[in-house]
């Protein structure tokens, strides 16, 4: 259950650029692998990662859930993105002019790494032979000023339950935080994959020199 005065809902369309204010302000500067690789500082946006982030948003397919309290004010934040089985992307394509800086391209290079390894791994992805549509947990995000206890697990059932009642049998989740890796155990989300940073380098450098308790990224599957 959610604590009391705390309302767990879907956000409506119109609430899609409040969620994006949100993400750049709890999200971006704090998120482990954001911060090691010193992604955008605290106050500053990053135009293509705003655009990034609305094309998924307005998927009709994206599952987009809010906390928030009885004034209405965001305690967190979270949504997944469906991935056909066809492997066709129904995302629509980012059109403005801003290129995408280097440094988000590091992360996302790692990140379509790191998924392509698990994925392969990953048993859940096909069912009586057949390969499935995924439900993938694409950000999590609670305050950054505040601690609000259960917001994260509260946020992802909530996914979780719509995810299902959409016939979204396959859910991932690609932690590069210890937080969030600890819900997914908490709900039964079974490891697959995982890797330290301290070893994903290029030209022998470390490219994500991270922080304890977040030390490697783990993928995590859910067969329903």
């Amino acid at each position: 259950m959610a604590r009391e005065g705390v309302t767990i809902r879907e956000a409506r369309a119109d609430e899609y650029s409040s969620v994006v204010d949100f993400i750049n302000h709890h999200f971006v500067p704090f998120e482990p692998i954001n911060k090691a690789i010193q992604l955008c500082e605290q106050g500053y946006r990053i135009p293509y990662f705003d655009a990034w982030l609305l094309v998924r948003l307005r998927c009709p397919e994206t599952i987009t859930v809010i906390a928030e309290d009885g004034s209405g004010d965001l305690l967190g934040v979270g949504f997944a993105v469906v991935y056909p089985s066809s492997g066709e992307s129904k995302l629509e394509p980012i059109t403005i002019k801003d290129k995408c800086p280097k440094k988000f391209r590091t992360i996302m290079d790692f990140l379509g790494w790191f998924d392509d390894q698990a994925s392969s791994k990953d048993e859940n992805s096909n069912k009586d032979g057949k390969k499935v549509d995924r439900l993938d947990y694409t950000i999590l995000c609670g305050r950054s000023d505040i601690r609000v206890p259960g917001i994260g697990t509260e946020i992802v059932k909530k996914i979780m339950s719509v995810g299902v009642s959409a016939g979204l049998t396959h859910h991932t989740v690609l932690c590069t935080s210890a937080f969030s890796a600890k819900i997914c155990q908490k709900l039964g989300f079974e490891e697959v994959f995982s890797y330290p940073y301290a070893d994903y380098k290029v030209d022998g450098k470390v490219v994500f020199p991270t922080e304890p308790p977040h030390t490697e990224a783990r993928f995590y599957s859910k067969a329903f």
